[in-house]
């Protein structure tokens, strides 16, 4: 879990401590245990927004292979489109369970 400060390493001299400075509160790990529980009861129809996993692997390639803004934009996009495509499959998904 990524807690968030808002420190920078020029904060240091200050006494701030980055996230990764801090240790995590001893109950973190307990907080995973009821969304374990609730994820139980939802049903393996929500893994039907899986389906939309390989619509990231193109735009995974773009991003990493290419520098040019055009491609990045176009990437950009389409990274809209899978979360669209997310959201929808996701929702179909918890109607059917």
């Amino acid at each position: 879990m990524i807690v968030a400060s808002g420190a920078t390493p020029t904060n240091r001299p200050a006494g701030k401590a980055a996230s990764p400075d801090r240790p995590l509160p001893a109950a973190v790990p307990v907080t995973w245990v009821p969304w374990l529980a609730g994820a139980d009861s939802i049903g393996p129809w929500v893994m039907l927004s899986w389906l939309a996993l390989p619509l990231a692997v193109p735009i995974v390639r773009i991003v990493r292979n290419r520098t040019d803004g055009p491609s990045l934009n176009g990437a950009l996009a389409r990274t809209g489109q899978l979360q669209l495509a997310f959201c929808v499959l996701l929702s179909a998904g918890l109607l059917a369970s």
